[in-house]
């Protein structure tokens, strides 16, 4: 499958959010919270689905379920940065080991909510990842406009240097021309000339 880049929206008050979650009641709901908070929610229950559901969708964040039915929750989310690379990932979980959730976060998962967690929680965490991709957004503004005017620089100083490099080679060819007529004046080479300021002027 071709890699896809998520694109950050426009108006990151409006994100696209894919939520994985095998309890179908508690993803329902997520969603339409969501839905009220103005972004726009997709639902899938595995792993599988949800890469169907991401290509379709393409993603600016995902809220994953840390253990479906039959699945951990971590493969799931490398298997949708492998697809869609700027994709922010939080995970849901009801355990409460940390070390589960340092390692998600070692693994370049953005954020994570503790089930059952409250709507201004999940509101909060989504707030945070529409900030990151408003951010992300800028910066990728900001490098393509550094790189448009490195490239205009450069382009600039080839041309400045061809043109230098043309008008010393026209500006060489008059001189050496230049040269020739004073030798030929000053040599007398096409006959003598009886007045000698000229031929000191062209020596």
């Amino acid at each position: 499958m071709t890699t896809q880049t998520a694109a950050a929206p426009a108006d990151t008050a409006n994100i696209r959010v894919l939520v994985i979650d095998d309890d179908e009641d508690a993803a329902i709901g997520v969603q339409e919270l969501l839905e009220m908070e103005g972004h726009t929610v997709a639902v899938a229950h595995d792993g599988t689905a949800a890469m169907q559901a991401a290509v379709m969708m393409n993603p600016d964040v995902a809220l994953v379920d840390l253990r479906l039915k039959g699945e951990w929750g971590l493969d799931v989310v490398q298997s949708l940065r492998s697809q869609f690379p700027d994709i922010v990932n939080v995970i849901m979980t009801g355990e409460s080991d940390s070390t589960t959730v340092i390692k998600a976060l070692r693994q370049g998962v953005y954020d994570y909510l503790t089930k059952p967690f409250q709507p201004d929680q999940l509101i909060g965490v989504v707030d945070r990842t529409a900030e990151k991709i408003r951010l992300q957004e800028e910066r990728r503004r900001m490098m393509e406009a550094l790189s448009s005017a490195r490239d205009s620089a450069e382009l600039a100083s080839k041309s400045k240097t061809e043109f230098l490099t043309r008008l010393s080679g026209e500006l060489g060819d008059q001189f050496s021309n230049i040269v020739k007529l004073s030798s030929v004046i000053s040599d007398q080479q096409l006959g003598p000339i009886e007045n000698e300021n000229y031929v000191k002027c062209a020596a």
